[in-house]
């Protein structure tokens, strides 16, 4: 295929021509497929197949998911189990890529509103080869959002000299390329002043690393520098001049919530970015009420992703500038009023809040279609109840007049109802738990010298008993000794008379 290993535009017209060649080829297998694929059910699906290489074989494996969201969740997860990380040491790398070309394959589905489907079991794919692999699939993301950095650099370079025309407004070709170094202290100023929005494939990489990762981390290798692109595009100084650009700002101002949402960390940039996108849906859906040929829509609906798309760029007729117009200030304010409620309890929201305070104040509620007159009503209260409590709650400083801190005093307190049995804590059961505490321990103490005093009787007891057996042997062997000299005296003294009778003989 013409997808360039950055995900960029590729080498002059010939990668545009081969990735549109892709793109089509996919397209028309798809279309001829469809009788095939209408009767394929999940036992049709292969259980073992070859791990996939490129970006073509991957293609073909999926092919037979065409169009069904279920079919390709089970695909995947097949291909998961096949070469996961635990059957064999060899599939680590095998994983590496299918991570990799699942990321590619995600950035090219977030271009193509019939391939949105995709994008939810693409992702939970992603995150369990991020569950087995974290540092492998941080390495890869991390080098998409590289990619998509450098590309966004260099067309904010590029928006200095030639403007986009239409209602477009967007440059042609994919935005994740890399290679060439770009960096904003290098933009000219035109540049700065130009608007330029993040294409759908940086849009899509960016809501994946707020899915997949712990936002509370007050360091990670991946939102880190995500959180970092984001309001790089977030701080420039001028509105989207298009449609488009408005609701693929609108879309990455959602991102920047959700980044720092559950960490209640503080963008400053998505307060400045909600700002301009304020003053210019507002703008818009004022001048579009004036003319009396457009009927304002009755409820504003919510945007979604396929509306980011450049096939989305010119809704159909008048009606559909204004219901677009009213869906994208309605965001606006939706995402002002979860931003006011992040924001709420920092000292300095009554100043954070004052640019947007004025800036509502100064659009009148009966110029505004019908639908956003409510909402435009609860954003004003909102804000100003929000900058009233900031307000009230800052206290004057008092350095000079802090009250003189007495000095430590050492005299003796006696207690003249003290009683050494009674506690005199007011925590009853704390108070109940040292007396039971206490009792314990003298129980202790004498079942101790109980103890003692058995082992000491018990000892005198074995001392008595081989004292008296000491003196029975003692007093046996002396008696034996005894018998043994008798006999022995005995003897000797027959000896001696018969010697005598012998000499008389």
């Amino acid at each position: 295929g013409g997808w360039s290993e950055e995900g960029g535009e590729g080498d002059g017209d010939g990668a545009a021509e081969a990735k549109d060649s892709l793109s089509a080829k996919a397209t028309q297998t798809a279309v001829k497929g469809g009788d095939v694929q209408r009767g394929v059910n999940a036992s049709d699906l292969p259980f073992v197949f070859e791990c996939p290489q490129t970006d073509a074989e991957l293609d073909e494996l999926l092919a037979p998911t065409t169009g069904s969201e279920t079919l390709l969740r089970e695909m995947l997860h097949r291909l998961l189990a096949n070469y996961h990380a635990k059957l064999k040491e060899e599939n680590r790398s095998k994983l590496s890529t299918i991570g990799l070309l699942l990321l590619k394959r995600l950035q090219r589905a977030a271009t193509q509103a019939t391939r949105l489907k995709e994008l939810a079991p693409i992702t939970s794919a992603i995150y369990s080869i991020a569950q087995q692999m974290p540092q492998v699939m941080a390495q890869h993301i991390q080098s998409r959002l590289l990619a998509a950095s450098d590309a966004w650099r260099r067309k904010l370079t590029r928006s200095s000299s030639s403007s986009k025309a239409g209602d477009d407004g967007d440059f042609d070709g994919d935005d994740d390329g890399g290679g060439e170094d770009g960096g904003v202290a290098g933009l000219s100023e035109a540049a700065a002043r130009e608007h330029c929005p993040l294409q759908p494939t940086a849009l899509a990489l960016i809501a994946l690393c707020a899915e997949i990762y712990p936002l509370t981390d007050y360091r990670h290798p991946v939102l880190t520098p995500c959180a970092l692109f984001v309001g790089q595009v977030l701080a420039q100084r001028s509105a989207p001049s298009t449609r488009l650009g408005v609701r693929r700002c609108i879309f990455l101002c959602a991102c920047a919530l959700k980044l720092t949402r559950e960490a209640k960390r503080w963008m400053p940039e998505l307060s400045w970015a909600l700002l301009l996108l304020s003053q210019k849906t507002m703008t818009s859906a004022c001048k579009l009420t004036k003319s009396e040929t457009h009927v304002a829509p009755a409820q504003p609906k919510p945007l979604s992703f396929a509306s980011l798309l450049s096939t989305h760029a010119s809704p159909n007729g008048k009606n559909g500038a204004l219901s677009s117009a009213v869906d994208e200030a309605a965001a606006v304010y939706n995402l002002l009023q979860a931003t006011v409620r992040l924001y709420s309890d920092l000292p300095s929201i009554t100043e954070v809040l004052s640019a947007h305070r004025v800036a509502l104040s100064k659009v009148k509620e009966q110029r505004l279609p019908p639908a956003l007159r409510a909402l435009h009503s609860r954003t004003q209260l909102q804000l100003q109840r929000v900058a009233a409590n900031g307000q009230a709650r800052r206290l004057p400083l008092r350095l000079q007049r802090v009250a003189p801190v007495p000095l430590k005093q050492f005299n003796p307190v006696f207690d003249e109802e003290f009683q050494p049995d009674k506690s005199m804590d007011p925590d009853r059961e704390r108070a109940a738990m040292q007396r039971l505490n206490r009792k314990v321990k003298k129980e202790k103490k004498g079942a101790v010298r109980e103890l003692r005093k058995d082992a000491a009787f018990l000892s005198a007891q074995r001392n008595a008993a081989r004292d008296k057996t000491s003196a029975y042997l003692e007093a046996r062997g002396k008696r034996a000794l005894q018998l043994l000299e008798e006999q022995e005296h005995s003897y000797k003294s027959q000896k001696r008379e018969k010697r005598s009778i012998a000499k008389l003989l």
